[in-house]
């Protein structure tokens, strides 16, 4: 999409791109709308003596707490990304938009390579391997002075990201597959204010300092997801071992 954006602004101006996004965002109603979805676990509405036992989770909080530092950041270098090159390398926005691209596009990769490397290796492991590279990736593209290895840096964030937060998804699953639903509704729930807070965040640190300054924020959010994930993999741990 990005890329498209970048390429019609140029060609048709602004005004083409909002419609065609307005056009494009019905897509999800009709789909779900042909779409036959799965009957429900539990046809009988969710039992309440097992709230406690699904609000009560450690595992449950870490792996939430987890999407939320993650959803922060990908939003977060998705939505600011075009704006940091054009800020501290000048560029024009369709390169900046090229750029995200790029972004978004090893992030797709990334999540069809790690999806065989979960068959070698465990997934707290390459959890914690991709939120490593994502941390270095991240520094090495906001300490850059130069745009190629910033560009190169900055794909690798997509690449980084890719694992982190299916495989968490899939912890939480795996912890709950009799009430997986409703453990994803409170992940992806705590997620999403994730995803909502570190984008403003950037915006108001980035206008009293600077948008370079402002981008150590999803530096913060993946140090938080290395001890989360450390602290969730020795809580598996301890379960495998019961």
């Amino acid at each position: 999409m990005p890329l498209l954006i970048g390429s019609l602004l140029k060609l048709t101006g602004l005004r083409p791109v909002i419609l065609l996004a307005a056009f494009l965002s019905l897509l999800p109603f009709i789909l779900f709308s042909i779409f036959n979805f799965p009957r429900p676990k539990q046809t009988q509405g969710f039992p309440l003596k097992d709230v406690k036992k699904i609000i009560g989770s450690e595992i449950l909080w870490l792996g939430a707490f987890i999407l939320f530092f993650q959803s922060g950041n990908e939003f977060s270098v998705g939505g600011w990304l075009s704006s940091f090159f054009q800020e501290k390398f000048q560029l024009e926005a369709g390169h900046s938009a090229l750029i995200l691209s790029g972004y978004w596009l090893f992030l797709i990769l990334g999540r069809l390579l790690f999806s065989k490397l979960l068959g070698v290796v465990k997934r707290e492991t390459v959890v914690l391997i991709s939120t490593g590279l994502s941390l270095l990736a991240m520094l090495g593209m906001i300490l850059s002075p130069g745009k190629i290895p910033a560009v190169i840096f900055a794909l690798l964030i997509g690449l980084g990201f890719a694992a982190i937060y299916p495989t968490t998804l899939s912890v939480i699953g795996e912890a709950f597959p009799n009430y997986s639903g409703t453990a994803f509704s409170l992940a992806i729930g705590t997620g999403l204010v994730g995803g909502m807070l570190s984008p403003w965040l950037i915006g108001r640190v980035s206008q009293h300092y600077s948008l370079t300054t402002a981008l150590f924020i999803p530096v913060f959010n993946l140090l938080m997801i290395l001890g989360l994930q450390s602290w969730l993999r020795s809580k598996l741990l301890k379960s495998d071992d019961k």
